[in-house]
């Protein structure tokens, strides 16, 4: 009996020894990767994996129970959810924001057989405009060919570039133009875990992959690229970070920059990285909105600039859009010079 005794004695020990070595292994390595900056163990954690995990475990339409089921994870520092985004902070200092986008809810993949946007180079001594369409894929391009006439039939040239032409290289040199219109998707930055939207970010058409933090390592560790999550699929978003630094000495020529995408607009964060960056006037919806009524409203903005509508105006006429913004309680407003024309 005595003998039974002390075995079951030794036994009881070795388990609450080997559980006490597990805990502090734990607690250890993510002792480590803090306090190192995440440099050494970056590459040892699959972020993808761990965010595709939690959409098997509870699924790709609940984002509350994504922020609890992530908040859970021993290699995700926090989870928040701010607006249309769902904020991951893994331990080693990386992000990944997934963005939940009412656009994704459109079915557009029949105005993708529409004829291409005429294309014309830029000229020295006259007006230009950029069009970027990361998203060509999945809403097609028809309404920018609208754009493109009105623009071309007031004297622009016009240069169109979609899905992944639409690339970091681009953004960083290529934006100083007399006007920039982009249709994409914008997300919600909550850098520190409060809750509180910190920063606009705007996706760009290329993707994120295992070699994006290395290869755009400058802006990776300066928090002017995040990596955002949309539908399936991953990319490179800027933020006002990238455009402040790479247009301090590079001016915009008085510009109207005008990003068509959710949340573009909802504070000053973006806005104010272009307008100091020497745009006139800066252009976005203020909350959510639908594909349909994001290109018809962009189709409806330039006829109207083309008619010679001031920019204030124009966001007076527009005003929500139509229905489903009127639901969102998201209109299109500007920031800067409301009396810029075309």
């Amino acid at each position: 009996m005595r003998k039974h005794l002390c075995a079951m004695l030794v036994f009881l020990f070795l388990i609450s020894a080997s559980l006490e070595s597990a805990i502090f292994t734990s607690a250890y390595i993510q002792k480590n990767i803090l306090n190192n900056g995440g440099i050494i163990f970056r590459n040892s954690i699959k972020h993808e994996e761990i965010i595709e995990k939690g959409f098997r475990c509870v699924g790709r339409n609940n984002f509350s129970r994504l922020l609890k089921w992530f908040c859970t994870q021993p290699m995700i520092k926090f989870a928040t959810y701010v607006f249309n985004t769902l904020n991951v902070k893994f331990v080693d200092g990386s992000y990944i924001l997934i963005i939940e986008s009412c656009k994704l809810l459109n079915i557009s993949h029949c105005y993708k057989t529409f004829s291409r946007v005429s294309i014309s180079s830029f000229a020295d001594g006259n007006r230009n405009a950029l069009l970027l369409n990361p998203f060509e894929h999945v809403y097609g391009k028809w309404y920018c060919r609208e754009i493109s006439k009105d623009l071309q039939h007031r004297g622009y040239n016009v240069v169109y570039k979609g899905d992944n032409e639409v690339n970091l290289s681009l953004v960083r040199y290529n934006l100083c133009v007399d006007i920039l219109y982009m249709d994409t998707h914008a997300g919600c930055w909550d850098i520190d875990g409060d809750g509180i939207l910190d920063e606009i970010v705007v996706s760009i058409g290329e993707t994120w992959d295992d070699d994006t933090g290395e290869k755009y390592h400058f802006e990776y560790e300066n928090k002017m690229i995040v990596e955002v999550k949309i539908g399936d699929e991953y990319f490179v978003a800027f933020t006002p970070g990238l455009i402040r630094y790479y247009y301090q000495h590079c001016f915009l020529p008085n510009s109207l920059v005008y990003i068509a995408a959710c949340y573009a607009a909802y504070d000053r964060s973006m806005a104010d990285s272009f307008l100091d960056a020497g745009a006139k006037t800066y252009m976005g919806w203020s909350r959510e909105t639908v594909f349909w009524t994001n290109s018809m409203v962009s189709v409806i903005a330039f006829r109207l600039l083309y008619k010679g509508f001031t920019v204030k105006r124009v966001c007076e006429l527009i005003g929500y859009g139509g229905l489903f913004n009127i639901l969102f309680k998201s209109k299109l407003v500007f920031y800067g010079d409301g009396n810029l024309k075309i």
